[in-house]
């Protein structure tokens, strides 16, 4: 099976994804130094940061503060979500590196991803309430998908997996793309961008279901 092709990011948002990467590395510095290279965090493809410079970038090249601190503060709430994942699906490695509680213990990964969200809160203290809402609005409802998965059993309807997928994934990506445009100004309502998010959620869903069966380069899944 041939490759698919590799994707290229420009200087412009190598540059953005080097900024957030070195804001998580310097949050962990207020843990103990022997979670300073906690691998499942301080590594990854900072694909839903990337999805947030681009619903700024969409209205200026010309980058604030606040849309730093978004991508940052949605990064902070993916990884705590896979230090969660990880634990329930008791795996021991995602991408080939160990998860979180088999680095440390399940006690120290718990404490993390409360770390994680606390931090993320303290990111939010400056930017205005709707923008809040949205981040509050996607933690809620990844909570709502994990739960309903796990109590999935052979009579759940197929409409009831479909709501999952959104809770977990669709609205992700969808509300990584709208926060970073109300990044740049809060005021902005952008139907087709909350479309186009809506629908790259389910594709990204999709790679992901296929990436065991497929020979990807592609480092954003």
């Amino acid at each position: 099976m041939k490759n698919l092709p590799e994707i290229e990011l420009n200087k412009d948002e190598k540059l953005f994804l080097f900024e957030i990467d070195s804001r998580i590395k310097a949050l962990l510095l207020e843990l103990p130094e022997s979670y300073h290279n906690s691998l499942q965090i301080v590594r990854g493809s900072r694909f839903r940061p990337l999805l947030t410079y681009y619903g700024y970038t969409l209205y200026s090249d010309e980058l604030n503060e606040t849309i730093y601190q978004s991508a940052t503060a949605i990064e902070l709430i993916h990884k705590a979500s896979i230090i969660i994942d990880d634990i329930i699906d008791q795996d021991k490695k995602r991408h080939g590196m160990p998860t979180v509680h088999q680095q440390y213990s399940l006690n120290e990964a718990l404490i993390i991803s409360v770390f994680l969200l606390g931090k993320c809160i303290e990111m939010l203290s400056d930017i205005d309430d709707s923008t809040v809402r949205l981040f509050s609005q996607m933690i809620i409802k990844m909570c709502q998908g994990t739960l309903s998965e796990l109590n999935i059993n052979d009579e759940t309807a197929i409409a009831d997996i479909r709501k999952i997928l959104d809770n977990q994934t669709s609205q992700v990506i969808q509300n990584s793309l709208l926060i970073g445009m109300k990044s740049y100004n809060e005021s902005i309502n952008n139907q087709y961008l909350e479309i186009v998010g809506y629908k790259l959620g389910y594709l990204f869903q999709l790679l992901n279901d296929c990436e065991v069966f497929l020979i990807l380069n592609f480092p954003y899944i």
